[in-house]
């Protein structure tokens, strides 16, 4: 009912240009939409979430970036053409950096993600290339 109510443009619109904490907020909610229900997905990404997503991996608080994770994690499963999206998006070197600076869910998260992301080789490149996995 959210969905077919229109959710995902307005929380794409505070995930790019909100407040720290509706972004958070933002990011929270699409958490929960896009847990599971490809139909969810596919609405959620066709509203433009990956890039203010990949965003708010470095430029918010570590529960937005935690939230973020949770909300790429959960497009990418099962789905190469969005995990191709959240490559081209830039998602790689804050990841990357999170592994080694986030907290201790921050970094599981951004392993979670990675490794999700490197399922396929084209992808491990990127990711290689980024600093994430050892040749």
């Amino acid at each position: 009912a959210v969905l077919a109510a229109g959710a995902p443009p307005p929380l794409v619109e505070l995930l790019s240009s909100g407040l720290n904490e509706g972004r958070v907020e933002a990011a929270g909610a699409l958490v929960i939409l896009s847990d599971g229900v490809a139909a969810n997905v596919k609405a959620i990404v066709a509203a433009g979430v990956i890039p203010p997503l990949v965003e708010l991996l470095c430029n918010v608080s570590e529960e937005g970036s935690v939230k973020a994770m949770g909300v790429l994690t959960n497009l990418a499963s099962g789905n190469d053409l969005n995990k191709a999206a959240i490559l081209v998006a830039g998602a790689c070197p804050p990841l990357v950096e999170l592994l080694s600076s986030g907290s201790d869910e921050g970094k599981a998260k951004a392993a979670e993600l990675l490794m999700n992301l490197g399922c396929d080789d084209d992808n491990k490149t990127a990711i290689m290339a980024a600093g994430g996995l050892n040749p």
